[in-house]
């Protein structure tokens, strides 16, 4: 009887061990995730500082994410009003393995706007009658900003008016294609601001930035709400034709060391009068390239005649100088 209880303390000893390591371990594999469609956060905003940090207060599920943009723009005045035109912006992901981002914008020293939005469209310019962010600003009391807890994500101050004097002119390069010349008067007071297909480009008062754009036609927008459109025409310095190889040199061209001669064989008829060898009616002119004659090759033709004359001559004369060497001699009798 003991030792039937025994073996039964034990069993249900081990056994109630080893459900809590289940349960424990259940746990560990069922920890809870949030997509992003629904996650929540909470966040950080400094409108003049240009930098806002967002958290998401549940960890998002795997392969989810979800972007925030920070963007700032040239106002014309402290107070809300248009129109606005992008002078910065900053986007980035909050996922599975980055609960917490940070954005960071370059707010202009003169009017201006800051905001804080889901998503990563930016509104450029902002106009009266155009889209607006609208219940996308963190902070809002609406979805989706409502699901960011914390200050209101957006900002409008400055103390003075904002005078970028941006100029936008083009070159057309010899491959077809544009570059963008980019300058800012040293008068303004705030960067200029143009916008190209590529993206923005900020060029500081009193300097000047060049810009390739891959296409033969753009149009450019810039901060005082100016566009400009230019279509490539091709420059002066491309119109000199290319020599081909095959081209006989001209007057002014020098002659190579080693020219090289068009050789055209003549294919031979074949007794009917069409002038062909294969009886088909059609002429058949092949073309090959040979180098031309060199110097030192055998001398031939008439002078290799006068040459074989030359030695016939000798050896003639040569074998009679050897009779005559060969006649006997008649010996003197004396008296």
């Amino acid at each position: 009887m003991r030792k039937t209880l025994l073996v039964f303390g034990s069993t249900l000893l081990f056994g109630g061990a080893f459900a809590d390591t289940a349960f424990a371990s259940s746990a560990i594999s069922g920890t809870s995730c949030t997509p992003a469609s629904s996650a929540t956060y909470r966040h950080t905003f400094d409108g003049p500082a240009g930098t806002a940090t967002i958290t998401s207060t549940a960890a998002l599920c795997s392969g989810e994410r979800q972007a925030f943009t920070l963007v700032s723009y040239t106002a014309p005045s402290k107070s809300f009003g248009n129109p606005q035109f992008v002078y910065a912006t900053d986007t980035a992901a909050i996922t599975a393995t980055t609960p917490s981002i940070t954005l960071r914008v370059d707010v202009p020293g003169c009017y201006t706007q800051v905001d804080t939005v889901f998503g990563t469209n930016v509104i450029n310019p902002i106009v009266d009658g155009g889209p607006r962010y609208g219940t996308t600003k963190l902070g809002d009391t609406a979805a989706p900003g409502s699901r960011s807890a914390g200050v209101r994500a957006w900002y409008n101050g400055g103390t003075t008016t904002c005078a970028p004097q941006p100029a936008a002119t083009f070159t057309g390069d010899c491959d077809g294609t544009l570059t963008a010349h980019l300058a800012n008067s040293p008068a303004a007071n705030v960067d200029a601001v143009f916008d190209l297909p590529g993206g923005l480009v900020r060029v500081a008062p009193g300097t000047t930035r060049d810009v390739p754009v891959a296409a033969k036609q753009v149009t450019v927008r810039d901060n005082t709400f100016k566009t400009v459109t230019a279509t490539w025409t091709a420059p002066s310095s491309c119109d000199t034709p290319t020599t081909s190889p095959s081209a006989s040199p001209s007057a002014s061209t020098p002659q190579t060391n080693n020219p090289v001669e068009t050789v055209t064989e003549i294919t031979p008829t074949n007794g009917n009068g069409n002038g062909n060898g294969n009886g088909n009616g059609s002429t058949v002119t092949p073309t090959t390239t040979a180098p031309a004659t060199s110097s030192s090759l055998p001398v031939t033709g008439s002078n290799a005649t006068i040459l074989g004359g030359a030695a016939i001559f000798m050896i003639a004369f040569g074998g009679g100088l050897i009779l005559l060497s060969r006649r006997p001699h008649r010996g003197r009798h004396a008296a």
